[in-house]
Protein backbone atom coordinates (compact mmCIF):
# COMPACT_ATOMS: atom_id res chain seq x y z
CA UNK A 1 0.00 0.00 0.00
CA UNK A 2 1.67 3.56 -0.81
CA UNK A 3 -0.33 6.66 -0.16
CA UNK A 4 0.69 10.39 -0.35
CA UNK A 5 0.17 13.24 1.84
CA UNK A 6 -0.36 12.37 5.66
CA UNK A 7 -0.41 9.13 4.97
CA UNK A 8 1.09 6.17 5.79
CA UNK A 9 1.94 2.80 4.18
CA UNK A 10 2.99 -0.26 5.63
CA UNK A 11 6.43 -0.90 3.98
CA UNK A 12 8.12 1.16 7.21
CA UNK A 13 8.28 4.63 4.88
CA UNK A 14 6.64 7.48 5.48
CA UNK A 15 4.63 10.24 4.15
CA UNK A 16 3.68 13.83 4.74
CA UNK A 17 6.39 14.65 7.77
CA UNK A 18 8.48 16.58 5.67
CA UNK A 19 7.84 20.24 6.50
CA UNK A 20 9.17 18.05 10.14
CA UNK A 21 12.43 16.69 8.62
CA UNK A 22 13.22 20.23 6.92
CA UNK A 23 13.14 22.14 10.29
CA UNK A 24 14.99 18.98 12.25
CA UNK A 25 17.82 19.50 9.73
CA UNK A 26 18.18 23.19 8.50
CA UNK A 27 20.14 25.57 10.63
CA UNK A 28 20.49 29.42 10.24
CA UNK A 29 24.32 29.67 9.47
CA UNK A 30 24.30 32.57 11.77
CA UNK A 31 23.15 30.35 14.72
CA UNK A 32 25.00 32.68 17.57
CA UNK A 33 26.97 31.02 21.04
CA UNK A 34 24.20 32.51 23.91
CA UNK A 35 25.25 32.62 27.29
CA UNK A 36 24.30 29.45 29.30
CA UNK A 37 22.34 31.21 32.18
CA UNK A 38 20.36 33.47 29.00
CA UNK A 39 19.31 30.84 27.00
CA UNK A 40 18.40 29.10 30.55
CA UNK A 41 16.01 31.78 30.89
CA UNK A 42 14.09 31.55 27.43
CA UNK A 43 10.57 30.11 27.43
CA UNK A 44 11.37 26.76 25.74
CA UNK A 45 9.51 27.53 22.63
CA UNK A 46 11.78 29.84 21.85
CA UNK A 47 14.81 27.77 22.07
CA UNK A 48 16.16 25.12 19.16
CA UNK A 49 15.69 22.09 21.20
CA UNK A 50 11.96 22.48 21.18
CA UNK A 51 11.75 21.43 17.58
CA UNK A 52 11.68 17.51 19.37
CA UNK A 53 8.37 18.40 21.38
CA UNK A 54 7.25 19.75 17.99
CA UNK A 55 7.84 16.98 15.71
CA UNK A 56 6.59 14.14 18.61
CA UNK A 57 3.21 16.24 18.50
CA UNK A 58 3.28 16.47 14.55
CA UNK A 59 3.98 12.94 14.14
CA UNK A 60 0.93 11.97 16.68
CA UNK A 61 -1.48 14.12 14.68
CA UNK A 62 -0.39 12.37 11.83
CA UNK A 63 -1.01 9.04 13.24
CA UNK A 64 -4.06 9.61 14.81
CA UNK A 65 -5.34 11.30 11.25
CA UNK A 66 -4.19 7.87 9.36
CA UNK A 67 -6.51 5.24 8.50
CA UNK A 68 -5.33 2.31 9.49
CA UNK A 69 -7.81 -0.45 9.94
CA UNK A 70 -7.09 -1.53 13.42
CA UNK A 71 -3.90 -1.28 13.11
CA UNK A 72 -1.71 0.87 15.83
CA UNK A 73 2.17 -0.08 16.05
CA UNK A 74 4.08 1.90 18.20
CA UNK A 75 5.80 4.79 17.18
CA UNK A 76 9.80 5.26 18.51
CA UNK A 77 11.24 8.93 17.89
CA UNK A 78 15.35 8.56 18.14
CA UNK A 79 16.64 11.27 19.01
CA UNK A 80 20.23 12.94 19.67
CA UNK A 81 21.89 14.20 22.53
CA UNK A 82 19.90 17.57 22.18
CA UNK A 83 16.60 15.35 22.47
CA UNK A 84 17.64 14.60 25.84
CA UNK A 85 15.42 17.03 27.48
CA UNK A 86 12.61 16.94 30.56
CA UNK A 87 10.01 17.99 27.88
CA UNK A 88 10.32 15.61 25.45
CA UNK A 89 9.92 12.94 27.89
CA UNK A 90 7.02 14.60 29.76
CA UNK A 91 5.50 14.96 25.72
CA UNK A 92 6.18 11.39 24.97
CA UNK A 93 4.92 9.98 28.07
CA UNK A 94 1.66 11.41 27.19
CA UNK A 95 1.42 10.39 23.95
CA UNK A 96 0.18 6.59 23.32
CA UNK A 97 1.61 4.15 21.46
CA UNK A 98 5.02 6.20 21.52
CA UNK A 99 8.76 5.41 23.13
CA UNK A 100 11.67 7.25 22.57
CA UNK A 101 15.38 6.42 22.00
CA UNK A 102 17.73 9.52 23.38
CA UNK A 103 21.66 9.60 23.12
CA UNK A 104 21.66 10.61 26.83
CA UNK A 105 23.39 14.02 27.00
CA UNK A 106 22.72 14.57 31.20
CA UNK A 107 23.40 12.61 34.31
CA UNK A 108 20.00 11.66 35.22
CA UNK A 109 18.59 10.34 38.48
CA UNK A 110 17.20 6.53 38.01
CA UNK A 111 13.74 6.29 39.25
CA UNK A 112 14.26 2.25 39.85
CA UNK A 113 17.85 2.59 41.13
CA UNK A 114 19.72 4.78 43.38
CA UNK A 115 22.34 6.22 41.51
CA UNK A 116 22.28 7.81 38.32
CA UNK A 117 22.48 7.16 35.02
CA UNK A 118 26.39 7.39 34.26
CA UNK A 119 27.26 5.18 37.48
CA UNK A 120 24.69 2.94 36.26
CA UNK A 121 24.93 2.39 32.26
CA UNK A 122 28.35 0.71 32.92
CA UNK A 123 27.46 -2.02 35.30
CA UNK A 124 24.88 -3.19 32.40
CA UNK A 125 25.81 -6.11 30.02
CA UNK A 126 27.23 -5.02 26.75
CA UNK A 127 24.50 -5.71 23.92
CA UNK A 128 27.06 -5.00 20.74
CA UNK A 129 30.46 -4.61 20.00
CA UNK A 130 31.41 -3.05 16.74
CA UNK A 131 34.63 -2.00 15.11
CA UNK A 132 35.27 1.00 13.45
CA UNK A 133 37.11 2.37 10.86
CA UNK A 134 38.86 6.09 11.40
CA UNK A 135 40.55 7.29 8.69
CA UNK A 136 43.49 9.30 9.17
CA UNK A 137 43.23 13.42 9.58
CA UNK A 138 45.18 16.02 10.93
CA UNK A 139 45.35 15.36 14.76
CA UNK A 140 45.12 11.33 13.98
CA UNK A 141 47.06 8.32 12.37
CA UNK A 142 44.03 5.83 10.90
CA UNK A 143 42.66 3.45 13.36
CA UNK A 144 40.13 0.89 14.12
CA UNK A 145 38.07 2.21 16.88
CA UNK A 146 36.05 -0.97 19.36
CA UNK A 147 33.13 0.09 20.36
CA UNK A 148 31.22 -1.80 23.36
CA UNK A 149 27.42 -0.16 23.20
CA UNK A 150 25.43 -0.79 25.97
CA UNK A 151 21.85 0.60 26.21
CA UNK A 152 18.86 -0.17 28.78
CA UNK A 153 15.23 1.30 29.34
CA UNK A 154 14.93 3.23 32.13
CA UNK A 155 12.67 5.89 33.68
CA UNK A 156 14.33 9.09 34.31
CA UNK A 157 13.10 10.43 38.07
Amino acid sequence: MQTTGNQWDYSGKNYGIENILEKQLKRPRNRRKNNFSVARKRPLEEKESYKWIEAVKEIQKLWQSAELDKIRPKIIHVFDREGDIAEVFEQVSQTINTGVVVRAAHNRAIEESDSYLWQWLPDQPIKIEVAVKLPKTKKRSERTAKLAIRYAPILPS
